[in-house]
């Protein structure tokens, strides 16, 4: 169960970086363009949907990804996800990213 979180948030962290360039670049052509990438882990995991949007929402905002972020959180909500559900998975994420930096921070 944990390699399917993994590979969730490798292929979200993914798509996070190409949809950030595409709202980074300020020009339309990107847009139109292919994504081009493969996202079969979102679908083949041990986890229900709902999870997998809650894990999605709250590493594309980890990644600062407006266009993933707010996809996601439509998605979720399309799902059934409440939003004090969604927050929860935020305060989550955004407190074990915190602990992490300071671990990474104090070993240095």
């Amino acid at each position: 169960m944990t390699s399917d979180v993994l590979a969730v948030a490798l292929t979200n962290s993914m798509y996070s970086s190409f949809f950030k360039f595409r709202d980074l670049s300020g020009s339309e052509t990107f847009g139109g363009m292919s994504v081009g990438l493969r996202a079969h882990t979102f679908i083949n995991t041990s986890h229900d949907d709902k999870t997998v949007e809650l894990l999605n929402t709250a590493i594309s905002n980890l990644n600062a990804c407006k266009p993933c972020t707010s996809g996601h959180v439509t998605k979720s909500r399309d799902l059934g996800v409440s939003d004090d559900q969604l927050l929860e998975a935020i305060q989550c994420a955004s407190t074990m990213a915190a602990g992490c930096s300071f671990l990474k921070a104090a070993e240095a």
